[in-house]
């Protein structure tokens, strides 16, 4: 069973340090890590774009790999933001981004199959469904540019 829960821009770069990941946090972005009991296993951080989240950064510590918590954790993120989204609003917080917005991921192809197994829908025209600063800020980023990419 995984557990998604917010993490602090200091907790989720501690994660990736710790595993010699270089993906870094800032602080505006949504930081939600997937705990298996006590322990922290998955992590991915989202960025309001333009309307959208862009889920970056995902990753798993290698020792917890090819236990399911990547499409626990998949399957879960929307459900999670409904929750942060009732909460908000139950608590009148407004300083909260509204989390009803669709969440984007350019996935690494060799882990379509995880996205396909988590319900993740494959934008079927590349670009054309996504906010024009988005796609304006990936085809100038040369690590987009030399790998095959597509929006799902």
């Amino acid at each position: 069973m995984l557990t998604l829960k917010s993490l602090s821009t200091a907790a989720i770069n501690e994660f990736y340090k710790r595993h010699h990941y270089s993906a870094r946090a800032s602080k505006t972005d949504i930081s939600i890590g997937g705990y298996s009991d006590q322990d922290l296993v998955i992590a991915a951080r989202l960025i309001d774009y333009d309307g959208v989240f862009w889920l970056r950064s995902l990753f798993c510590d290698p020792s917890f790999r090819r236990q399911q918590h990547g499409l626990c954790y998949l399957s879960g993120l929307s459900d999670y933001l409904a929750t942060l989204a009732h909460d908000a609003v139950r608590n009148a917080d407004r300083s909260e981004p509204a989390f009803t917005k669709p969440i984007i991921a350019f996935a690494d192809p060799r882990l379509n199959p995880l996205y396909d197994a988590a319900s993740w829908i494959k934008l079927a025209s590349p670009y054309n469904n996504l906010p024009k600063t988005l796609t304006d800020r990936i085809k100038s980023n040369s690590a987009f540019a030399s790998h095959s990419r597509d929006p799902i």
